[in-house]
């Protein structure tokens, strides 16, 4: 629990009563908490001054000094400063434990993997493995052999690599933090020799242990890599959201090594899609970012990338300068080399080898056939760099798989008389085209153009005329989708026409605001409304929720009840189970805060008998439990970010799978949610998932706090001590 710890350690610096050597120590564990929350560069400057302190300090805490500013030094970028340390960590480590000494070994391998120096990295592992075997520690054994796997992975020796990490997972097993640790390390290893299915998996696995144990910094690695893993399966929404949320942390938090991954995701995205002003701007920064601080992984692909964009537009000379700057990488995992060099050679088959660019069309032609999306990327890179020479079945047969896929703005590139178009996949700019709407349809004037690219959308009514009409439309195809807010049907369209994934989710968004439209006339006495479902209050700022109760409960809408705490958020979420055609079924609750974070997962979808220990039988999960019936979520705004992705593929797909199953159970159930939190601050702020967040957010019911219900007062007063009353046995 590193915050817990980091607060505590505040407070031991304050106490009168330490003693100097207890002090001495607690300034160096904040140096370790620091480099535990994911700020390493202040725990360097902490360890730094520290060494300046206690020049004399024992020999250990001296060694643990030296790696936390080596870890500073190598994360920013200055390799020579971080090795010079880590040498004198060495030398005063030299008459230490095993442990300690293969520690800074490790460090040293760490470094020179990151500087692709991979002969060096290869000699501190196999030292430290020397030493590790004289131990007969496991534990260490297994820290050793994590090592390893990660050097055999660098050199593309993926099946070595796979076998060590699963030994040192067998062993540390009991152990969470090494065992997210090692999920993550298994799960990339994976992804970079293409064996994809179990990494989503075991980055989620990662990611629930890295928050059961207050690791922040290895959820993010975790929720990072869930990214890459959403990219490679296309889904882009997913990877659209995470990759935001990732950047939005690391720049709130001016992490630079994060910041920079999370700009290269969003180009790598962008360049999938192919919105390519997005993925220049974004793989520019990034390209910047990684020059500053040294990271050769990074630039080998951000340069690879920057070729195919360059292709993309047609740029041969460009695209063939990136590809050789990526070229230049030294062999690793990733193999950028060996990828920009077939770059190369394509662009001289196209220019120079006719022989071989028959070659490529029949490749190409078989993975279009086969439904392989990198297969129709290089027909639209090919279309751009050799116009009229790519067979036009070729690319029509690869522009039709793009645009099934999500890649629209991709297939406008296979055909040259087609003009590329940007994504508008764009959370900010949804949100901005919901506020124009919502405006639109209380009789405002807009005040701002249209965002994402758009310059018309019209909102047609289930009589058939336009209720809403906003900016242009000067002729061409539109992009029409049929809206349903509970039994009505809407018609949107959208000019000019946005690709089809981005018209979808602009469809989501709009079609939450038609629920709240046109609010039907309150009851008489809505005060005695509430009391039927256990509420006390004749405040009117109880009048409008009420309104909505009635709206919302009888039909299937998702319900979220906004409100502070005391405001009666679950009488609201039970009355809407009981107005609703579910109310002869189970109505479940769970308060997610409640709930230790390591068992929720458990507790909504249940478990298969052996899934961990203590797991002696199977068990159906809460969702399972309010099957035809309703489940409230009380203050959702605090479940974890991987059961955040869970909870959404649940509402998207209808199914679950129990934790160690492989078989997916359908559900039936009505969800309603709670939260005292402000969600869209929450999303802002990347600690809540933008696509469940609009999920959640379709019916809303917002209840004023206790303090703006003036007239409550009394009432529920009265009502509380009536209650003592009766309890005390003195009558009502």
């Amino acid at each position: 629990r590193p915050a817990a710890a980091e607060a505590y350690l505040v407070r031991a610096l304050r106490d009168a009563s330490a003693s100097p050597a207890e002090l001495r120590s607690i300034r160096l564990r904040t140096a370790e908490v620091a480099v535990v929350r994911g700020r390493a560069g202040e725990a360097a400057a902490v360890a730094a001054q520290w060494r300046k302190e206690y020049p004399d300090a024992p020999a250990p805490e001296l060694v643990r000094s030296l790696e936390l500013e080596a870890a500073g030094a190598a994360r920013s970028g200055d390799a020579e400063s971080a090795l010079r340390l880590l040498d004198d960590a060495g030398a005063r480590a030299a008459d230490l434990p095993e442990a300690v000494r293969v520690g800074v070994l490790l460090a040293r391998a760490d470094v020179f993997a990151r500087t692709g120096q991979f002969p060096d990295e290869r000699s501190c592992s196999d030292r430290a493995r020397e030493i590790a075997d004289t131990a007969a520690d496991q534990a260490l054994a297994a820290r050793v052999l994590a090592r390893e796997a990660l050097g055999l992975a660098e050199r593309r020796e993926f099946d070595g690599a796979l076998a060590r990490l699963e030994e040192a997972r067998r062993i540390l097993r009991d152990d969470p933090v090494e065992s997210a640790r090692i999920a993550i390390d298994l799960a990339a290893t994976l992804y970079h020799a293409g064996r994809l299915e179990r990494c989503a998996g075991l980055l989620e696995e990662a990611a629930a242990l890295a928050a059961a144990a207050g690791r922040e910094d290895l959820g993010r690695i975790a929720r990072g890599n869930l990214v890459l893993w959403a990219i490679a399966g296309e889904d882009w929404a997913a990877a659209a959201a995470g990759a935001d949320s990732l950047l939005a942390s690391a720049r709130r938090d001016a992490d630079a090594t994060w910041t920079l991954v999370a700009l290269h995701h969003r180009a790598r995205l962008a360049l999938k899609r192919g919105c390519l002003p997005e993925a220049q701007r974004d793989n520019g920064e990034a390209r910047a970012l990684a020059e500053t601080i040294g990271d050769r992984l990074e630039i080998g692909e951000l340069w690879l990338e920057e070729g195919d964009r360059a292709a993309l537009e047609g740029n041969a000379p460009a695209a063939r300068e990136a590809y050789g700057r990526a070229a230049e990488d030294p062999p690793d995992r990733c193999d950028t080399g060996g990828r920009a060099q077939e770059r190369l050679r394509e662009i001289d088959a196209w220019e120079r080898d006719e022989a071989a660019a028959d070659g490529l069309v029949e490749r190409a032609r078989t993975g279009v056939a086969r439904g392989e999306y990198d297969a129709a990327e290089a027909v639209a890179r090919w279309s751009r760099l050799a116009p009229g020479r790519v067979p036009e079945d070729l690319r029509a047969a690869a522009a039709g798989l793009l645009r099934r896929r999500g890649g629209a703005a991709l297939a406008r590139f296979c055909m040259p008389d087609e003009p590329a178009s940007s994504s508008v996949f764009d959370g900010s700019g949804l949100r901005a085209l919901r506020d124009v709407l919502a405006g639109a349809l209380a009789g405002e004037e807009p005040g701002q153009r249209l965002p994402l690219g758009l310059a018309g959308v019209a909102l047609a009514g289930p009589s058939g005329e336009d209720v809403v009409r906003v900016g242009s439309f000067e002729g061409g195809d539109t992009a029409v989708r049929v809206l349903r807010a509970g039994a009505e049907r809407w018609l949107l369209r959208l000019w000019p026409p946005p690709a089809d994934p981005d018209a979808e989710a602009a469809a989501l968004v709009i079609e939450t605001l038609l629920f709240r439209f046109a609010s039907p006339d309150a009851t008489a006495d809505f005060s005695e409304g509430w009391r039927r479902f256990g509420v006390v209050s004749a405040d009117a700022a109880m009048e409008e929720p009420y309104r909505r109760l009635h709206r919302f409960a009888p039909k299937s809408m998702t319900v979220l009840v906004l409100g502070e705490s005391g405001s009666g958020k679950e009488a609201v979420a039970r009355a809407v189970h009981a107005l609703s055609p579910r109310a002869s079924g189970p109505f479940v609750a769970i308060n997610v805060s409640a709930i230790p974070a390591a068992l929720v997962e458990s507790e909504l979808f249940g478990h298969a008998r052996g899934a961990f220990t203590g797991a002696e039988r199977d068990r159906a999960g809460l969702l399972e439990d309010a099957a035809r019936g309703t489940i409230f979520f009380d203050e959702i705004g605090d479940l974890a970010a991987p059961l955040q992705a869970k909870l959404l593929r649940a509402l998207q797909d209808r199914e679950i799978r129990r934790v160690g199953e492989n078989r997916s159970r359908r559900i039936d159930v009505r969800i309603v949610s709670a939260t005292s939190r402000d969600l869209g601050r929450e999303v802002e702020a990347g600690r809540f998932r933008e696509d469940l967040y609009y999920r959640l957010h379709v019916a809303v019911i917002r209840l004023p706090p206790l303090r703006e219900r003036g007239r409550d007062a009394l009432l529920l007063a009265r009502h509380f001590l009536s209650l003592a009353a009766r309890e005390d046995g003195r009558g009502g």
